[in-house]
């Protein structure tokens, strides 16, 4: 009896020390890794859109419990807007606001008097993705969609209505459609770089500007280009995104507070003067001290016969590259139809 006692202590003792020395052994538990975002926005602090990704730096920093770290670059600190697809996708940036003009599908918001502006922009927008409609940004992981608000024809000193009264003014756009659309109404469409267009105005540069309202109004455009025309122009959507291969690199609990932020960021932008009615920006310009002058209705009518051809050579060139134009245009003017 007493040899069983001495060899079940033995057996013990050993086994006590085997596993202290496999525990001994285990790896200590690997601290979770930080990952580091650089976040671009091309507009200023202070803005609606601006103050929109500030939140969501914050917010996802919190979420993850410091997992993730940000770092913010507003107006164009870490490049020019128009690089942000390259730097996107060589890694100067891992989150931005994207160009819409820089994407085929979503240049159809910024045709002429095809978008039905304001929040009705980014119902027709997500209409679009998720019908598979937006698929030149397969390279990207859409995080939100955001709209660039309607725009309007502003003047320093013009009331151009007729096609005569647009013939010799200058007119401010951005690349693309944007100049294009003064020209087919008879004026000079020029380009010109967003952080310049104030000066442009206020020396004469130009004579007017088609620009979005939360453009016009957050660059002060309203001191030098107090007269509008009352007639919406066009839109635009701007993409929020990561490249792919930025996004599969994330752990999988990180992308899962990304895409629980994706969704409230939605709403986050819409407290701003995007939502508004047409009736409501006017209210809105009268209180910038703006002048609004009328377009007849036949005068409209004149407008949309000018720039339809644009439009129709959209949907030619789009669907020369294989993507669907006239069913992404078919979409957007749906949308708007159900509430007017």
């Amino acid at each position: 009896m007493r040899k069983l006692k001495w060899n079940m202590f033995v057996f013990f003792g050993m086994m006590f020390v085997l596993i202290l020395a496999t525990h001994e052994a285990l790896p200590a538990a690997t601290p979770a890794k930080t990952v580091t975002l650089k976040v671009a926005c091309h507009m200023a602090p202070g803005t609606q859109m601006s103050a929109v990704m500030e939140w969501w730096c914050k917010e996802i920093e919190k979420r993850t419990n410091g997992t993730v770290k940000t770092t913010y670059y507003p107006l164009d600190s870490l490049g020019k807007f128009q690089d942000y697809t390259d730097m996107l996708q060589g890694g100067v940036s891992d989150v931005s606001t994207l160009p819409g003009f820089k994407f085929t599908t979503l240049q159809a918001f910024e045709l002429p008097f095809v978008g039905p502006g304001h929040a009705l922009s980014i119902d027709s927008a997500y209409t679009l993705y998720y019908r598979g409609l937006l698929a030149d940004l397969k390279d990207y992981k859409v995080l939100w969609l955001q709209s660039s608000g309607p725009s309007y024809f502003y003047f320093r000193n013009k009331k151009p209505n007729s096609r005569d009264e647009f013939k010799g003014l200058k007119i401010r756009g951005l690349p693309g459609v944007w100049v294009e659309i003064p020209k087919s109404l008879g004026a000079t469409g020029v380009a010109i770089p967003s952080l310049e267009v104030y000066q442009a105005l206020e020396r004469g540069v130009v004579d007017g500007a088609v620009a979005a309202l939360g453009f016009y109004t957050e660059g002060k455009l309203n001191e030098v280009a107090k007269i509008y025309a009352d007639k919406r122009i066009n839109g635009g959507i701007l993409p929020v995104a990561m490249s792919i291969n930025r996004w599969k690199s994330l752990p999988p609990d990180v992308q899962l507070v990304v895409e629980q932020l994706n969704a409230e960021a939605r709403y986050q932008f819409s407290r701003g003067p995007w939502f508004r009615s047409q009736e409501q920006d006017h209210t809105f310009m009268k209180s910038l001290g703006c002048e609004r002058y009328q377009i007849s209705s036949q005068e409209e009518a004149r407008w949309h016969k000018d720039v339809e051809p644009l439009v129709q050579d959209w949907i030619a060139k789009t669907e020369a590259k294989g993507l669907r134009g006239q069913e992404i245009i078919d979409v957007i003017r749906s949308v708007g139809k159900l509430y007017e």
